[in-house]
């Protein structure tokens, strides 16, 4: 699923991403900007990753 749109991407990544994980179905998140790290960027099932898996 790709979102698209001025407002409320990220949220609705969010809840989509938590409605995924509560039912078992894996799913993996890119979003942007980061605020600390890049790594930030990158979710898979709803966990960051590591700098070294980036």
């Amino acid at each position: 699923i790709q979102i698209a749109g001025t407002n409320g991407k990220g949220s609705t990544v969010a809840f989509l991403e938590s409605i995924c994980v509560q039912a078992k179905i894996e799913v993996g998140a890119t979003v942007s900007p980061h605020l600390i790290s890049v790594t930030e960027r990158v979710r898979i099932n709803g966990n960051g990753i590591s700098e070294k898996e980036f």
